[in-house]
């Protein structure tokens, strides 16, 4: 399990209004070894007390590149220095309780954001990045418009190794007194609040409003019901609201002799299993709240215990320690709510390293929207920056692009294709107001000429071509256009004005082929949605979306099967399935994906060959043993049309671990191609001595219960 979850980073509680980040900098450092002066910096963050009316403010400290000594201590208990005979300053690591990431600086806040991570996760630490940014604080304090936001997390203690008795209840309560006491005024309980929830956090979020809801009929609660009709939308990450695979974690518990630990652990896979009369009270009172679930599309490993030999490859071992080395296991949820999917795991669909990801901008639209719906726009709008151009501006910039393309056939059209390239939405709107095509089909070749400085697109860098020689080419739609630029505001429009998405490109490919290859997640659903055709296949190779795909490795492939996508379809001519394509590609997530959800793992393409041909070439020893694992007949020598099997293969490629799992499995080390030469007679060929010794050598007799040691290892 993840380690050194607060990132080095703690919390001050109690520091007085006239502390400032560069005094409380230098008490802090007052308390450093004399070698830590030098070695240790410290960057504070100071905010509001979001739970005592603002009395006092609240720090967050992230230390560089280690922990002081004078806080090692703090796993255990927290730590205090005494600024004056009036002022102690609390220091924690575990963030339990509501803690405000920013200050707003602004008269009103519009509305207040409040994250809650998950089981056995860490308050700040869950929803920092692999480069040490945590986004809740640093890109929406960052933002032109959610900077003034209340943005808190809460943090209660579902520590697994911890030794306590809590169960969900003790959390339901704890995070409905720390939010009664962040909204104590009028103003503040009927201040709009959005909920993010990560995997379990979702569920607490859940089950905290239900009983909000329940209170709220007491007349010394009646406080609660502004908490439920205030609750504006619900961000749901990695939420198991219909089942949750907790079996590997609840085996690790008990087994770690956490007793106390193993009944919270069953209590969540018991309360998302199925709709219990909590979960549907909560459907119930959101019915017309805004839900949007996000779900992970990478498979994340099961927790066993494995130990690490010489080589540094791990095996599983009863007497090892445990860690996320098992099988990928996944669960992907029904579409109840609005669900987006993620290119990430269980873990990392909540760490974003920089604003410019994906789920992040997805994540921020929403936001400004839900600013935006509670009435709190200023300025300038909320939506693409070209819409705060006045309506005359947007008008010179459409017009403009179709001066682009003066001398050509049907110019608004071309113009139409251009600005969705561009992502440019409201010239998109104004176009298509003045009669552009949505579907024009063209069947030229279209270059985009280098700008000069005579130029008629404004030359402003947002309108800059990104495009700049490319070119436009046949039959690529406007929606085309912009599903390869991954615009998905304007995919939206156009499909709202009755853009086709199933409409082919010269090429063949729809816009879902490319979006699926290109790995644009939350295109590939807008698009399926919208009803995109999952088995689409282009003329020349007969190539599906999932085609694609598998090629690429992207996680489009969970989307598609969720769409009933054909996992066996065969291309044309070499009739390659996805299996085909992605094991040959190494993309060993996508390998498993398409197994776990019964693609045929023995089809065969028109030489005959297997995918485990094309593993074993590679090397691949962990798809070849699935591969085989998966052979309804149990088959090791399957042949293609000039007597290839897979210890061939891997004898010429000299891959001795695969070698010698084949062999333990029982592989013919005997069988002959067409032309006579066996496993021995190629790994000779290719220079591959210890792997001819290796396979003359075996004696399935002998070596049945011998561990396998690399020849580079025997020769020590």
């Amino acid at each position: 399990m993840a380690t050194n979850k607060n990132r080095n980073t703690v919390r001050a509680r109690n520091v007085s209004l006239e502390t400032t980040a560069e005094r409380l900098q230098h008490i802090v450092s007052h308390h450093f070894e004399p070698s830590e002066n030098d070695t240790i910096t410290c960057e504070v963050t100071l905010a509001p007390t979001c739970t005592d009316n603002g009395e006092t403010q609240t720090a967050i400290i992230k230390f560089s590149p280690c922990m002081p000594k004078f806080l090692s201590g703090l796993s255990q208990k927290r730590v205090q220095i005494k600024v004056n005979d009036n002022e102690d300053i609390d220091i924690d690591q575990d963030f339990f309780g509501l803690t405000q990431l920013y200050p707003t600086r602004t008269i009103t806040i519009p509305l207040d954001i409040v994250a809650v991570t998950g089981l056995n996760g860490h308050a700040f630490g869950s929803w920092t990045g692999g480069n040490e940014r945590m986004w809740l604080r640093d890109f929406l304090h960052g933002d032109e418009y959610l900077k003034a936001c209340r943005t808190m997390i809460f943090g209660y203690n579902a520590k697994l190794k911890e030794k306590a008795t809590h169960k969900t209840r003790d959390f339901v309560r704890s995070f409905l007194v720390e939010l009664r006491k962040a909204r104590q005024s009028s103003e503040e309980r009927n201040r709009p609040i959005v909920f993010l929830g990560h995997n379990f956090g979702g569920i607490l979020i859940a089950h905290t409003l239900v009983k909000a809801k329940e209170l709220s009929y007491l007349p010394e609660h009646e406080v609660y019901g502004s908490l439920v009709k205030s609750t504006h939308a619900l961000l749901f990450f990695a939420v198991p609201h219909r089942g949750i695979t907790l079996e590997d974690v609840a085996k690790m518990v008990e087994e770690e002799s956490e007793p106390h630990r193993a009944s919270l652990v069953q209590e969540i896979i018991e309360l998302s299993d199925s709709i219990t009369p909590g979960m549907e009270s909560f459907i119930n009172m959101t019915m017309d709240k805004n839900i949007v679930s996000f779900y992970e599309t990478r498979l994340t490993k099961a927790v066993m215990k494995v130990s690490v030999n010489l080589r540094l490859t791990f095996r599983q071992d009863e007497n090892g320690k445990y860690g996320r080395f098992g099988e990928y296991i996944q669960v992907l949820p029904e579409q109840i709510e609005k669900a987006i999917p993620v290119d990430g795991d269980h873990s990392t669909i909540v760490k974003f390293t920089s604003p410019a990801n994906d789920t992040y901008q997805t994540v921020r639209t929403l936001l400004r929207s839900y600013l935006e719906s509670v009435g709190s726009k200023r300025g300038s709008s909320l939506a693409d920056r070209n819409t705060s151009l006045p309506y005359d501006s947007q008008r010179e910039v459409a017009n403009s692009l179709v001066k682009y393309f003066a001398g050509t056939p049907d110019p608004i059209h071309q113009a139409l294709r251009l600005a969705a390239d561009l992502g440019l939405t409201v010239e998109v709107r104004y176009l298509l107001e003045m009669g552009a095509n949505p579907n024009f089909w063209d069947p030229e070749h279209r270059p985009l000429r280098t700008r000069s400085s005579h130029s008629v697109i404004p030359a402003a860098p947002r309108w800059d071509i990104r495009s700049d020689g490319d070119t436009m080419r046949p039959g690529e739609t406007a929606i085309f256009r912009a599903a390869i630029r991954n615009n998905k505001e304007v995919v939206e429009l156009l499909l709202r004005v009755g853009s086709n998405p199933n409409l082919a490109a010269e090429s063949g490919k729809t816009p879902l082929h490319e979006v699926s290859r290109r790995g644009h997640l939350a295109l590939a659903q807008l698009l399926l949605e919208n009803g995109a055709d999952p088995n689409a296949r282009d003329p020349m190779w007969l190539s599906t979306p999932l085609h694609d795909a598998a090629r690429a490795g992207t996680a489009a492939v969970t989307l598609l099967q969720r769409y009933h996508a054909d996992l066996n379809a065969q291309l044309k001519h070499n009739l390659d399935t996805p299996l085909h394509l992605a094991v040959r590609n190494g993309h060993e997530s996508v390998v498993y994906f398409l197994l776990k959800n019964n693609a045929n793992p023995v089809a065969t393409n028109s030489s005959g060959r297997r995918s485990v041909h094309d593993a074993a070439r590679a090397g691949r020893v962990g798809l070849v043993c699935w591969l085989l694992e998966r052979d309804p007949k149990g088959e090791t020598d399957p042949r293609d049309k000039w007597g290839w099997t897979p210890l061939h293969e891997a004898a010429r490629g000299g891959h001795e671990n695969v070698v010698w799992l084949l062999l333990r499995r029982g592989a013919d080390r005997d069988a002959a191609l067409r032309n006579g030469k066996r496993a021995t007679d190629l790994a000779e060929e290719g220079g591959h001595s210890g792997v001819k010794k290796l396979i003359l050598a075996w004696s399935k007799q002998a070596e049945l219960d011998t561990p396998y040691v690399p020849s580079a290892e025997r020769s020590r």
